[in-house]
């Protein structure tokens, strides 16, 4: 079914003096997940390529913001119910961890190392240092527009 989505309690809206648009989407059980899924896989597929964490944050961030569009803060709220700061905090733990931890261990700062482990119903599985980095940037990235939604949505400008 498609939901009918008037956005005139948007404070952004009502401080501009300006008449929302009326937009119709259907968020019911498709697009967000299927947006957020592929953002994840953007993530698993890239580790091997530069890049794979923050575009795969991208597009997962584009599913927040669908969520948003649709359906407001509360919409978000209810979808993520992780907070944005906790997010880029665990972000910006794990890219940090990536870089020291090789320093620890008597290597160059962010080098790459890898761990493969067979099991038995998947087969062959390599974890790859980049793969835990990539996923720190996914998450600041993440964090980052829900951070932002948040401040947009936040009534009479107040932080939350």
């Amino acid at each position: 079914h498609i939901a009918r989505v008037v956005l005139k309690r948007l404070p952004v809206l009502q401080r501009l003096d300006c008449e929302p648009a009326a937009v119709a989407v259907d968020v019911d059980r498709h697009p967000v997940p299927a947006v957020g899924g592929e953002g994840t896989h953007d993530l698993l597929a890239g580790h091997d390529r530069p890049g794979g964490g923050f575009a795969g944050g991208l597009v997962a961030s584009s599913a927040v913001c669908l969520c948003y569009v649709a359906g407001g803060d509360a919409a978000v709220r209810a979808t993520v119910r992780v907070r944005s700061t906790t997010l880029l905090g665990a972000g910006l733990m794990l890219a940090a961890l990536t870089a020291v931890v090789p320093l620890v261990a008597g290597q160059q700062a962010l080098q790459s190392n890898s761990l493969k482990a067979d099991l038995a119903l998947v087969g062959t599985v390599k974890l790859s240092s980049v793969l835990v980095f990539d996923s720190g940037v996914y998450l600041v990235v993440v964090g980052m527009v829900l951070l932002l939604l948040e401040q947009l949505g936040a009534a009479d400008g107040e932080p939350r």
